[in-house]
């Protein structure tokens, strides 16, 4: 649509008439610098911080956490998401046994971990994991009863007789699992799968 230059004179003659009566160009801040800030907010006080403000310690603590957040592609999100859900459907029962296991593996010390590769020898790969967490989940008698059973044992028969003990491992924590699946979609009103 054309404007005629009739309305292009109004809007600047309503400019000039404005910034005559404000007090004109002499009040203007110079190029590239704010406006003044007004007397009356100079002189109010700033509000109070709310009663639930973080400290400045777990307000950083909270930052780095989102920074970390936002670095993660949207999959590893999806999954955080679907474990922290899972550990607010657990029962107290559940979250203990999860933080002893953690413990376990956290705590390890460097010891254990040599202890865990020399036992573990001669295993399949995919055995590794289920040995560590095997070789963790015994009480230390029970580690060095099964040092002595194993002592006089040639590597084959000792390699098919630490498979056939973590087979049975491994079903045992299968079914552990299977049961704390059942019980958290029970509390979530889930029918059992």
């Amino acid at each position: 649509m054309f404007l005629s230059p009739v309305f292009a004179v109004v809007p600047l003659g309503l400019l000039l008439l404005v910034a005559a009566l404000t007090g004109g160009e002499g009040d203007a801040p110079p190029p590239g610098r704010p406006p003044p800030i007004p007397d009356e907010l100079l002189r109010m006080r700033p509000p109070p911080p709310p009663p639930s403000a973080p400290d400045d310690r777990q307000l950083r603590e909270q930052l780095e956490l989102f920074d970390q957040f936002l670095q993660l592609p949207p999959e590893k999100l999806r999954r955080m998401r679907q474990t922290i859900e899972a550990i607010e459907r657990m029962s107290e029962e559940d979250r203990e046994l999860f933080r002893v296991r953690i413990r376990q593996f956290t705590e390890m010390s460097p010891q254990m971990r040599e202890e865990i590769r020399r036992e573990g020898r001669g295993l399949p790969a995919e055995y590794q994991r289920v040995f560590s967490q095997y070789w963790l989940s015994l009480y230390p008698e029970q580690r060095e009863q099964l040092r002595t059973r194993m002592e006089g044992m040639e590597d084959e028969k000792r390699r098919k007789y630490l498979v056939a003990e973590l087979d049975r491992f491994q079903a045992r924590m299968d079914e552990i699992f299977a049961e704390m699946r059942r019980r958290m979609e029970e509390q979530r009103g889930e029918p059992g799968s």
